[in-house]
C-alpha cells in the first residue's frame, strides 16, 4: 500500500487511489475501524489458539 507524502500532489494521489481500488474486490479503501476490528478480535479470548499467523486486512489486494 502506498501512502502519499506531504509533498504529493492531490491529482496524483487520486490516480494512485483509483489504481489501488481497481485491484481490490470492494471498490473502496479500507476504514481504520476495519483494521481495529481485527486487532480487537486478536486481543480477545476467542483468538487464544490463533498463533504465528499473518492476518492480511487489505480488501483482497493480496490476491493480485
Amino acid at each position: 500500500f502506498t501512502c502519499p507524502s506531504k509533498g504529493s500532489k492531490p491529482r496524483r494521489w487520486a490516480e494512485d487511489t483509483k489504481k489501488l481500488m481497481d485491484k481490490v474486490p470492494p471498490p473502496r479503501l479500507g476504514e481504520p475501524e476495519e483494521i481495529a476490528e481485527v486487532a480487537f478480535y486478536l486481543a480477545t479470548t476467542t483468538a487464544t489458539f490463533l498463533m504465528g499467523q499473518d492476518i492480511v486486512v487489505d480488501g483482497g489486494y493480496i490476491i493480485h
